[in-house]
């Protein structure tokens, strides 16, 4: 077992095993996929990052930009539920296809930290058990789709972001400890837990532009949780949410 980093030492405040995710996913990251791998932000909320899935960015105000405040990010559905048309054959249909990568994972990967300040112990143990990657077989090529995003619910999209490469844990076990208070948080199905994205640009007639990678070290964005959001596109929840969280 390692010493906690003084960092994660300092903002484990809480005993809470998914909050925990957040804090250790980028060192997780990197030792266990690639520094290029963007992590999914909140754990139990995986199955909103899956392969083929579209995310898109909160507008900002000229002050904002300016301010260089980070927008909203929100995973928002496939791309396939915001195609309104079909230019190239085919195009559509190779959007469900996919194949998996042989890259070389530890099966068995543990991220392990513990320390003692001032008479608190903390401890973090995060454990994924089999890791999985799969990629889109082909992607959507210039000028060969036109999308919608506005009578769907989002009419400020100029661009959206594909996730085309997908990594997948089989199953995720997370400790926490604080003293004699402990928490778990446990996973045992097969669940995204990092991703790589694509950018694509909407032009004025609604075809899908050039392509550009996105960088992980770019990648500035304060998440949106989707539990805490009712996508237009949902049926109404039985009980009405009163808006977005952050």
């Amino acid at each position: 077992m390692e010493t906690m980093d003084p960092f994660l030492y300092k903002e484990l405040k809480n005993c809470d095993a998914k909050r925990c995710w957040a804090l250790v996913k980028n060192v997780i990251g990197v030792q266990l996929l690639d520094d290029d791998v963007i992590m999914i932000p909140f754990l139990p909320e995986g199955k909103f990052y899956d392969l083929g899935r579209v995310i898109v960015k909160e507008e900002r105000s000229p002050m904002q930009k300016l301010a260089r405040i980070p927008p909203g990010a929100l995973a928002i559905g496939k791309l396939t539920d915001f195609v309104k048309d079909e230019v190239i054959h085919g195009a559509f249909n190779r959007l469900s296809e996919m194949q998996k990568v042989e890259t070389a994972h530890n099966p068995r990967y543990v991220f392990e930290e513990s320390d003692m300040k001032h008479g608190v112990k903390k401890t973090v143990r995060v454990e994924i058990l089999g890791t999985d990657h799969y990629a889109l077989w082909s992607l959507p090529e210039n000028n060969s789709l036109v999308v919608d995003f506005d009578n769907r619910g989002f009419p400020y999209v100029k661009k959206f972001y594909l996730l085309y490469d997908v990594f997948y844990a089989r199953q995720i076990n997370v400790y926490v400890r604080i003293n004699d208070e402990v928490d778990e948080f446990c996973i045992r199905e097969r669940t995204p837990i990092g991703f790589r994205l694509k950018r694509y640009k909407i032009q004025s007639n609604g075809l899908i532009g050039p392509t550009k990678d996105i960088s992980n070290k770019k990648w500035n964005v304060h998440w949106i949780k989707n539990t805490m959001f009712r996508n237009p596109m949902d049926a109404l929840p039985n009980v009405p949410n009163s808006g977005r969280s952050r």
